[in-house]
């Protein structure tokens, strides 16, 4: 299993911890929405998509099950987070670059190129509501 995909979204609201979002394709036929990107005082992790149940809690929809694969997408998606947030681009959607070999413990996190990409002065005119409509491919 690798990350073919991704498409990462930099927030503005400096009032928030949650500093982006995140969404990963997985050999190109599984698809993760919604993972935010969070920023406390030391450090960038992620948090996986949940749900919150009827007593409040909130349990994940979707989670690596082991540390390694989860250390794996954080430094991925955080890489190409960063990448992001020092460009002029809102959103951008990159495709991995990936030898038959690779896994996502091996994948390398700078190998990737961007496909499509809002600067952020298109962001008010052209993001969808949903967020997503605008990665459906025109082939």
């Amino acid at each position: 299993m690798k990350i073919t995909n991704m498409q990462i979204t930099v927030m503005d609201n400096s009032q928030s911890k949650m500093i982006g979002l995140a969404g990963i394709v997985l050999d190109d036929m599984i698809a993760i929405h919604e993972i935010k990107i969070i920023k406390n005082e030391d450090r960038i992790f992620l948090a996986m998509p949940s749900k919150k149940l009827s007593n409040s809690r909130f349990v994940d929809i979707v989670h690596p099950i082991n540390a390694d694969v989860r250390a794996a997408i954080e430094n991925i998606v955080i890489s190409v987070f960063e990448d992001t947030a020092k460009t002029n681009y809102y959103s951008v959607r990159v495709k991995m670059n990936t030898s038959p070999e690779d896994d996502v413990t091996t994948q390398n996190a700078n190998d990737y190129e961007i496909v499509s990409f809002f600067e952020k002065t298109e962001r008010v005119e052209k993001m969808p509501e949903n967020g997503y409509d605008y990665w459906v491919d025109e082939e």
